[in-house]
């Protein structure tokens, strides 16, 4: 198999610039890496893209260890050598950061939504103030507005606000939390699930009533979205 071999290059650290639209750096990650440095030197090699697909100019940007080089920056090191990669694909470079940033701290979906939203894709503003707003998981949200409960989109930087049901589900949503007081992320998508199943018949106001009254909620459920959804379908049967 051929791998690719990415140069080594040593790079002026005033010129490795940093990512909009990456996480923040820590002060407290940054002050150990400093005693670390001191103390064992570098260890490892900040790795670089040099792009012009962020602003139109050929730059170089930490993709991973941009604590390292900030704590260089403060032991007043002028430069490092530095594995550089060369690209002009966003969705490779996000793809990138995810993977190097897997290694110490796994990136969540909000981490992909922030990235993306950082770069001005505005769909990913409607999906977090959606969330936010609602009080909803992330991935519940893109399936309430996307109308998929496929969210490898949203990491793709490809997720779409395409569903003709999203205002009166999230609203339906609200008042199936409000009713049956649960939080539990996998609870909403199998109401969200159930409620396209059945969307053409169903009846909202009946509906609540009948879990008003049942008491299914109210146990110790299992955190399966299969198996709640089974359960509304069920109540549901019950009720019609």
């Amino acid at each position: 198999m051929n791998i690719n071999k990415h140069l080594i290059e040593k790079i002026n650290i005033s010129k490795i610039k940093r990512l909009s639209f990456n996480r923040d750096t820590k002060s407290s990650q940054v002050s150990s890496i400093v005693n670390s440095l001191t103390s064992h030197g570098i260890l490892r090699l900040p790795v670089c893209v040099r792009t012009k697909a962020i602003n139109g100019k050929t730059e170089i940007y930490a993709i991973d260890g941009q604590h390292l080089t900030s704590a260089l920056d403060k032991l007043d090191v002028k430069s490092t050598d530095c594995i550089v990669v060369e690209s002009e694909s966003i969705n490779e470079i996000v793809e990138m950061m995810a993977v190097l940033n897997n290694v110490n701290l796994k990136w969540s979906i909000l981490d992909y939504v922030n990235a993306y939203l950082g770069l001005g894709k505005i769909v990913y503003q409607i999906l977090k103030s959606h969330s936010i707003a609602n009080g909803l998981n992330i991935t519940t949200s893109a399936g309430i507005l996307s109308g998929i409960f496929n969210w490898s989109g949203i990491k793709k930087g490809i997720f779409k606000v395409q569903a003709d049901d999203s205002d009166v589900l999230t609203k339906n949503l609200n008042d199936f939390i409000s009713v049956t007081g649960s939080n539990s992320a996998k609870a909403h998508r199998a109401y969200i699930n159930f409620y396209r199943m059945k969307k053409d018949e169903y009846d909202h106001v009946r509906f609540m009533d009948s879990l008003k009254s049942s008491k299914v909620f109210k146990k110790d459920m299992p955190h399966d979205t299969a198996y709640i959804m089974n359960v509304l379908h069920d109540l549901y049967k019950s009720v019609n």
